[in-house]
């Protein structure tokens, strides 16, 4: 029996954007932390809290290229 898998989808709208126009990190930090704590639950059957992450990084040019309407997808899963 494999891992459970967990998949959220957030569409994005204009309250998801920073003054530049661009996702806020702290939006998708929040949406991340979300999905992962959802996969560990499912995982442990138990409630679960984020307590660190060893890394978060984005791609320059990646981070940002998302549009009003646009539908984001966020995996989470339980490493072994």
């Amino acid at each position: 029996q494999g891992l459970p898998v967990v998949t959220v989808t957030k569409i994005i709208d204009h309250s998801h954007l920073n003054a530049d126009g661009m996702l806020s990190l702290s939006t998708l930090l929040k949406w991340m932390d979300i999905t992962a704590c959802l996969a560990a639950e499912l995982h442990c059957r138990k409630m679960s809290v984020t307590i660190s992450m060893d890394e978060v990084s984005f791609p320059a040019e990646e981070y940002g290229k998302v549009a009003v309407g646009q539908a984001l997808l966020l995996r989470g899963q339980v490493n072994n």
